[in-house]
């Protein structure tokens, strides 16, 4: 993975090594004090932007110790994002569809007797997965509706034509192309004129509008 692919989101506390480090190479980084001045959605939305996640995929490498105050790690600190912005970013980084994977990191249930802290941090990722899910199916919604709305009408000529048993219905977000439907409206005509004659119809794949892709692309 190269350096100006990799964003570094509500740094706080860096070691002389790491600052020298980032001092040197393009890794993208917004420290928490710039994410608690601009917004967390805000600045999440910039940190894709930087590492252009509308044509990547990407994964989301979470660590717990980014939380100020959360105790069950190795790695406490009084500083960093409050739990409500790292609520905030991750509503943003989940909901796009070239997110590929989420780890965790930093956690150590030894600190976290009764599970209290797991607790949190599992019902955060459970709120937040539930809306990208939320998300991606309204935009796959859409993309279905646009389809249908460009979609060549079904009368040809006053006649309108009913597709034969042997031309499956189109799923959704399909539509049979152009030169399908004329060759159906053509063929019932035909028909109707020379009622002696048979003729088969067979759906065109050219022109037909595609499915839908999937919610998620493999990383």
């Amino acid at each position: 993975m190269r350096d100006p692919d990799i964003a570094l989101f509500g740094v706080d506390r860096l070691d002389p090594p790491e600052e020298e480090l980032l001092r040197r190479v393009p890794i993208r980084s917004f420290p928490a004090s710039e994410i608690q001045r601009k917004g967390a959605a805000a600045t999440a939305r910039l940190a894709l932007e930087r590492i252009h996640a509308s044509r990547n995929d990407f994964v989301l490498h979470v660590d717990v110790d980014a939380i100020a105050d959360f105790q069950a790690t190795d790695y406490p600190g009084t500083s960093g994002l409050s739990l409500d912005d790292v609520r905030q970013a991750l509503e943003v980084f989940t909901a796009d569809k070239h997110l590929a994977a989420i780890d965790i990191a930093a956690y150590n249930p030894e600190k976290d007797p009764d599970g209290t802290a797991a607790k949190v941090i599992v019902e955060m990722l459970a709120s937040v997965l539930v809306a990208r899910r939320q998300a991606l199916k309204a935009s796959t919604s859409e993309s279905a509706n646009a389809a249908a709305a460009s979609a060549p009408s079904n009368s040809v000529s006053g006649v309108v034509a009913e597709t034969p048993a042997s031309i499956p219905a189109a799923a959704a977000g399909e539509a049979w192309s152009s030169d399908a439907l004329n060759s159906v409206a053509v063929s019932e005509h035909s028909h109707e004129e020379n009622p002696g004659e048979s003729q088969a119809v067979q759906p065109s794949d050219e022109g037909a509008s595609q499915p839908a892709e999937s919610e998620e692309q493999p990383s």
